[in-house]
């Protein structure tokens, strides 16, 4: 379990289908972003942190988004989506949603955005269901929410990506 961060055009997540964020559109914006790469993979290969199991999944479609050097966002036919982000990468899909028309929104319909404060400086934070803007750290900012996961997931790093978005033998999750 865990709490994710969607890109989607929809105020809802959840509605995603009816009006989503297209590859050619994930793939064109990659190819302006020097800080992302892509990598187009048919599975991804989980390790059981318990057992030391490797589980395979499919995922026919997918777009693993590298953000400085590291597969932390994934494309999955109608959004983007992160899980469990910190706050800089709060910062870069609140940029990444802006470029592509969209918002950011969290599991429980949050909408993150950057403001400014009285002097320039930059902040973030998010709108909850209620209409309230409350800043954000990240997601232990978000309180008590969905938050089951302790563990960060990271990639390895033997993946092939460019900005094509090259195909990709395999994705290794480690916890």
């Amino acid at each position: 379990m865990g709490y994710d961060l969607h890109i989607v055009r929809t105020k809802d997540w959840l509605d995603a289908d009816q009006n989503p964020i297209g590859k050619d559109e994930v793939v064109k914006l990659i190819a302006i972003d020097n800080e992302l790469q892509c990598v187009e993979a048919d599975f991804q290969e989980t390790i059981n942190s318990k057992t030391g199991d490797v589980i395979r999944v499919k995922t026919p479609g997918y777009l693993y988004i590298k953000w400085n050097g590291v597969v932390r966002f994934w494309w999955n036919t109608r959004e983007i989506v992160c899980k469990n982000p910190e706050r800089n990468e709060l910062m870069k899909l609140v940029r990444i949603a802006s470029a592509l028309n969209a918002h950011a929104v969290g599991d429980e319909g949050e909408v993150y955005e950057i403001g400014r404060t009285f002097f320039g400086k930059e902040k973030l934070g998010y709108t909850d269901a209620l209409g309230t803007f409350r800043e954000s750290e990240g997601v232990s900012a978000v309180e008590g929410r969905a938050m089951g996961a302790t563990s960060r997931h990271q990639v390895d790093l033997g993946l092939t990506a460019d900005k094509t978005c090259g195909s990709a033998v395999r994705i290794s999750y480690v916890t």
